[in-house]
């Protein structure tokens, strides 16, 4: 997802205009995840393409796409959207997320930090709603 914008606007607008295109996506892609830790970290503008935000986020080692699949658009997870969470903003790891950095293990985490719901599946597919959820609750 490249976000195009007239000229002009303010880098506030542009990630409002990010938000708005993710919140209403009936499916989000890690392309979404991408863009938004960026927005988060107020980076946006220095990566204009989505692929050169993915690689800012594994440079960041904040999460690491699979290099077999098409990650701009494979489907957002929520146990990829709960390891991202938790590492983009230095929350607390459990145990076992911390040992083996498994998307099982980060969703239980979140579970426990009440960024996603009890019993939420880390295979579950999000919407752009969902996600953003998910890291806005991390930002409390």
């Amino acid at each position: 997802m490249t976000i195009h914008t007239a000229e002009g606007n303010s880098a506030g607008e542009r990630e409002l205009e990010a938000l708005r295109m993710i919140t209403a996506t009936p499916e989000a892609q890690m392309s979404d995840l991408c863009t938004l830790i960026l927005i988060q970290r107020g980076e946006l503008d220095k990566f204009p393409e989505s692929r050169k935000r993915c690689e800012a986020i594994e440079a960041l080692k904040i999460y690491r796409l699979n290099k077999d699949d098409l990650p701009l658009l494979t489907p957002d997870t929520a146990g990829a959207a709960s390891k991202a969470a938790i590492n983009a903003h230095g929350l607390e790891k459990s145990l076992m997320f911390s040992l083996t950095g498994l998307e099982w293990y980060a969703v239980q985490n979140a579970e426990n930090l009440g960024l996603v719901k009890p019993k939420t599946a880390s295979y579950k597919k999000l919407s752009g709603e969902e996600l953003v959820a998910i890291f806005e609750n991390a930002l409390i």
